[in-house]
């Protein structure tokens, strides 16, 4: 069986069974990483409670190492984030998941 590769226009590679190596690119994986550590950061110097700065932290953790991955699971990563979204209850939480969300949603279509 031959298989054809197709390389799109996001850096990612479609195999001829149709799964997606990878789709991210670069710049998005550096934005990615960038938006995930002010997250981090914003998280920490939060006034919420020790339970769900950990929570947080947690989500924030697996969206990065799911991310990292040659074949990540776009369920994991949209689990993760949709928890990290409960958190967000403050405005610097909210301008952070705005600019984070386009990036996710790139990353999991």
């Amino acid at each position: 069986m031959e298989t054809n590769y197709v390389i799109t226009n996001n850096g990612g590679i479609v195999g001829g069974i149709g799964n997606v190596v990878n789709n991210f690119g670069s710049f998005q994986q550096s934005e990615l990483s960038s938006l995930l550590s002010e997250f981090r950061t914003a998280v920490e110097q939060a006034e919420i409670p020790e339970e769900r700065k950990q929570e947080a932290k947690e989500c924030i953790e697996t969206i990065e190492e799911e991310a990292a991955k040659e074949r990540p699971k776009k369920s994991i990563i949209k689990l993760a984030f949709n928890k990290l979204k409960e958190v967000a209850t403050s405005d610097k939480f909210l301008k952070l998941l705005e600019k984070l969300t386009p990036v996710i949603v790139a990353l999991i279509q």
